[in-house]
């Protein structure tokens, strides 16, 4: 299945662009409120930059590792994904940080906790956890997971896969296009 993926950017706030978003999800109503919005767009009525791509078919996701290894982790050190620090500690763990505890299996796990409670990872990865291997694969599928960076302050505390997740192909767009009226 090929995608067409649109983006409008318009000088209003969401609120107000609510009123052509369907919300009850029916989809004849929906299209109906999108076609009423590109009416205005297009009369002048309103100003939005609009960019049309293609998408690829069966577009995969990009996946990476995080191995924890037990004895070798310190209090303090770091696994940074996609940007977001998150921070061994010893004792209870808060926002940003995860336990070491017991072993390798059970601090992968709450490796995996944290990730999934951080609102910017949560976003954009899933994480699981199988003895001392951290699996995260991009909720996006395509090479746009390619992207996410992964970084250990001490390896082998926690060994990255790669610098970055990989495996993520298709789904690639096509050029965009943006037809643009006031912006």
């Amino acid at each position: 299945m090929s995608s067409i993926v649109i983006t409008i950017k318009s000088g209003r706030v969401y609120a107000d662009l609510a009123r052509f978003i369907d919300v009850a999800g029916n989809p004849r109503n929906g299209v109906q409120k999108l076609k009423q919005y590109f009416k205005s767009v297009e009369s002048g009525a309103e100003n939005a930059a609009i960019t049309v791509q293609r998408g690829s078919a069966n577009p995969v996701a990009a996946t990476g590792t995080l191995t924890v290894t037990y004895a070798s982790m310190q209090a303090n050190d770091t696994v940074t994904l996609a940007g977001v620090v998150l921070t061994a500690v010893t004792g209870s763990p808060s926002t940003g940080q995860f336990k070491k505890e017991t072993d390798a299996t059970v601090t992968a796990a709450n490796l995996v906790t944290a990730i999934l409670a951080n609102a910017t990872l949560a976003g954009i990865v899933t994480a699981s956890s199988a003895l001392a291997v951290v699996t995260l694969t991009a909720l996006q599928a395509g090479v746009c997971g390619n992207q996410y960076t992964l970084v250990s302050s001490r390896d082998p505390g926690v060994t990255v896969s790669a610098a970055k997740m990989a495996g993520g192909t298709g789904g690639a767009l096509t050029t965009a296009i943006t037809y643009s009226r006031g912006i």
